[in-house]
């Protein structure tokens, strides 16, 4: 494989983001590397795409992947594919794997990108700044506070101490969900974002979460919780940051996620070698604040990034504590498949690197089916309904942020 280096600039990482997704073959992550800087993959010319819609078909499919040390694989699993690899039952096990040579990886904190192959095709297209879309959630208010109530009902009982609740929400209108991705990438690349389309899927995802990044022995996590929406007045803005670093519930709830990917990439480490780097740090995003920690280890010596990935899904912070249960409960709340929200969207590299994000402020389409996203919040025995309500209606401005939209509800 041919290996170059080459100067890109932001402007050029922005266009790319903007107009290459109209290109067939195209995959874009974006995600951070081993020092925090900001990076973005694109892929084109895929080797091949591997579809799957069974649990049963992961052997195969890690294999194949095992088996291609010469590429790199962008993967895309659904929160029911997560499920199936804790031994649950779950029909909507989906996922896609893309094989691709033609990689270029752009080091945004250098301005330059690393060519491997061939360079990524170029593109006349105009970007689009501006959406025409009408975003209908799926559940009502009323149906939100009654699973809430469950939700915590089930905590009193015992079963669970912190569930993660979503909904789903059709976005319809003239704009694509190539639209909307060149929409919500219009300004800023989001922090691990990310684009992929196949026949069959298409997704668009915005996302602020890492899932985990790895380098050879390092991994690393940082899940998210604790979310309050920002304002334009500055004082507003700030009373509202105080509000998220003053809050109890917000800061219980991480620090519970916290300590289960602690006990997730414990499985794995190096004993001794598991650190919390950053615990509850307050983090700015453009329409809300967040919450993060941040956890690392030490793996073994040859561990694959496929093998630690599929220990770990699904994401402890959009399924809540403990795990297995957490995930029973939320089947039976939500009454229906999440798909690929709440999934995991990525990378794996022959060089021991590999990325993957939470599947959160996301859109995704089946080939013939409407666009969909979804949106939720975590609960504790202290949430307010009415709060968490807000709060899950602050997290689709990733969609509203940048046009005059609609929302039924």
């Amino acid at each position: 494989m041919t290996k170059k280096t080459i100067n890109y600039s932001k402007e050029d990482a922005l266009f790319a983001s903007q107009s290459l997704v109209h290109l067939p073959g195209i995959s874009i992550i974006h995600y951070t590397n081993l020092n925090h800087q900001p990076q973005t993959l694109i892929a084109h010319n895929p080797k091949q795409i591997i579809h799957q819609t069974h649990a049963m078909e992961t052997a195969a499919i890690v294999n194949a992947i095992k088996s291609s040390p010469s590429s790199y694989w962008v993967i895309a699993t659904s929160y029911d594919w997560g499920c199936a690899q804790l031994g649950l039952s779950r029909p909507n096990a989906m996922a896609f794997f893309i094989e691709y040579d033609d990689v270029t990886i752009v080091d945004h904190q250098s301005e330059t990108a690393t060519v491997f192959g061939r360079p990524h095709p170029t593109t006349n297209l105009k970007p689009l700044h501006s959406l025409d879309i009408d975003l209908t959630p799926l559940w009502t208010r009323d149906e939100f506070i009654h699973a809430v109530q469950t939700a915590k009902s089930c905590i009193t009982e015992g079963d669970i101490y912190q569930l993660n609740l979503s909904y789903p929400a059709t976005v319809q209108g003239s704009s694509s969900i190539r639209d909307i991705y060149a929409s919500i990438t219009s300004q800023n690349l989001p922090r691990h974002g990310g684009f992929v389309s196949t026949d069959q899927w298409t997704i668009a995802s915005a996302s602020p979460e890492e899932f985990f990044y790895m380098n050879g022995a390092h991994i690393r996590t940082r899940p998210i919780k604790g979310t309050v929406g920002r304002h334009s007045d500055p004082v507003d803005d700030q009373l509202a940051k105080s509000m998220l670093q003053q809050s109890t519930k917000d800061h219980a709830e991480l620090v519970m996620i916290t300590d289960l990917m602690r006990n997730d990439l414990g499985q794995l480490a190096v004993p001794g070698s598991v650190r919390v780097d950053d615990l509850c740090e307050l983090v700015p995003f453009p329409y809300v604040y967040h919450l993060v920690s941040t956890i690392s280890a030490t793996l073994p010596n040859r561990t694959c990034p496929m093998d630690a990935f599929m220990a770990m899904v699904p994401g402890g912070s959009i399924t809540g504590c403990p795990k297995p249960s957490a995930c029973k409960h939320i089947q039976a709340i939500e009454n229906g498949p999440r798909h690929f929200y709440t999934g995991h969207l990525g990378f794996i590299s022959n060089k021991g690197e590999a990325s993957f994000n939470v599947g959160i402020r996301t859109c995704y389409q089946s080939a013939n089916g409407p666009i969909m996203t979804h949106s939720g919040c975590g609960i504790t025995i202290d949430s307010n309904p009415h709060d968490e309500y807000q709060e899950s209606l602050d997290k689709l401005r990733f969609l509203t942020s940048n046009c005059p939209i609609h929302v039924t509800t």
